[in-house]
């Protein structure tokens, strides 16, 4: 099972295999290694449970590699260095690709079911429409990845960093919440009218919404009008344009939150903190505001007609085009 071929340069027109397990083992010292695999793969070979875990210096030199299509399943792509590569449609079911580098990796259409991504690179990686069923991305960087169209059904993306990820543009696909315990945005993925009773699912069962990302200028307006949000944790959420008409966001926590434009007629903010928050021509229009903390919020041409601001804090809070 361990039969490494240790010391033979690497032919392209060989193919190094292991008999008794199926496994292809390469030992490579070259940047040929790129270019072979891309001749090989324009040959429509096989390279299913390639192993490229003992390349020397850990890093498979794949950088901008032509693999669009490759059948790659449970092949062992350790620490690879695949930046830039071109992987559309490829085949990467139960592969292992845990500290890889796919910085701007195109992986429009690629099958990544069950694939491990633990600690892997995937910045400004496009991933629109791939199969991520049950794939591993624990530690990974996903910051501005693309992730459209996406099937992140059982997908593990607890302490990925998806900063600036860009979800769905037009409806969301059926499924729950996915949350990022410690950094970047948690993604939705529900039809847009079940969003509100799957926001307050995840608050019955005291999921932390914590840079929650509902912001799209194509989607519009999320639709939480009536929703019961009462004591959620907002912190630096992004609500662009969010309609929470009539919602119930008492002692909500909206600090740094950003609700430019959002519809805010009639909703229940009494005593939440709004610190920071963005509010740049939201409307407030009768909505209730009592006890809520404003200090150092951005309240410039928003409406706050008919709303209640007993005991508000507006300390350092910027009023400026406010109207009242």
């Amino acid at each position: 099972m361990n039969d490494i071929l240790v010391g033979i340069p690497w032919n392209k027109d060989w193919k190094y295999e292991n008999r008794r397990t199926g496994v292809v083992i390469i030992e490579q010292t070259t940047d040929d290694i790129r270019d072979t695999l891309s001749e090989a793969v324009a040959k429509n070979v096989r390279l299913g449970q390639i192993d490229l875990d003992g390349v020397p210096g850990w890093r498979a030199p794949l950088h901008n590699a032509r693999l669009d299509g490759a059948m790659l399943a449970d092949a062992t792509l350790y620490a690879a260095d695949l930046s830039g590569a071109l992987l559309k449609k490829a085949d990467l079911r139960a592969s292992r690709l845990d500290e890889a580098n796919l910085a701007a990796a195109r992986l429009d259409g690629a099958n990544m079911a069950g694939a491990s991504f633990l600690k892997a690179t995937l910045t400004d990686a496009v991933l629109r429409g791939a199969d991520l069923n049950g794939a591993n991305f624990y530690g990974a960087d996903l910051k501005g990845a693309d992730l459209r169209d996406c099937n992140l059904k059982g997908a593990l993306l607890d302490g990925a960093n998806l900063d600036g990820a860009i979800r769905n543009d037009n409806g969301w696909k059926a499924g729950s919440a996915i949350k990022n315990r410690h950094t970047g945005a948690v993604i939705l993925t529900m039809q847009s009218d079940k969003l509100a009773d799957e926001l307050q699912k995840a608050l019955l069962e005291k999921k932390n919404l914590q840079h929650l990302d509902l912001s799209s200028a194509q989607r519009g307006a999320a639709p939480l009008a009536n929703a019961s949000l009462a004591g959620a944790s907002f912190v630096d959420a992004d609500l662009t344009g969010a309609d929470l008409t009539c919602a119930d966001l008492s002692d909500a926590d909206m600090r740094g939150a950003i609700l430019i434009g959002a519809l805010l007629k009639g909703a229940n903010l009494s005593r939440a903190c709004l610190r920071s928050a963005d509010l740049t021509q939201a409307v407030f229009v009768g909505a209730d505001l009592s006890g809520a903390d404003l200090d150092g919020a951005r309240l410039e041409q928003a409406k706050l007609r008919g709303a209640d601001l007993a005991g508000a804090n507006l300390r350092d809070a910027k009023v400026g085009g406010m109207e009242r």
